[in-house]
């Protein structure tokens, strides 16, 4: 039960199915997360950049379904600054597993825990 004193934010995106999800998360006091258009296109390009510089990796699951996702995904435009969110290539590839890495990683990076901003001062000991 080590995990049950520490706070998990869900992140769910505002326009998917799994949104009819979320009044029933609030209601078991769960920490939800519900992201607009903006927030998902700042998800998926977040994490294409980490991926990208070397900053983020990933072990895939047996069934390769994050693998098949990133192989079966493009890149669909949201807005005018040149965000973008994904879509399928073809209907019968799931993105769900790149969409979910999206917003895990979108949650982890602007909703995580905040590095403690307290200054240490060392202590004087008088003689």
């Amino acid at each position: 039960m080590a995990y049950a004193e520490r706070v998990f934010r869900v992140v769910v995106d505002g326009q998917s199915t799994a949104a009819v999800a979320v009044s029933h998360l609030q209601a078991k006091r769960r920490n939800v997360v519900v992201t607009n258009g903006g927030e998902l296109a700042r998800a998926c390009i977040g994490l294409t950049d980490d991926v990208l510089s070397g900053k983020l990796s990933y072990a895939d699951s047996p069934n390769e379904d994050l693998s098949r996702a990133v192989d079966g995904a493009r890149r669909r435009s949201v807005g005018d600054a040149g965000g973008y969110a994904w879509d399928r290539r073809d209907a019968a590839v799931a993105i769900s597993p790149l969409v979910a890495a999206s917003l895990a990683h979108y949650g982890a990076v602007c909703h995580g825990r905040r590095q403690s901003s307290r200054i240490t001062r060392p202590h004087v000991t008088r003689s």
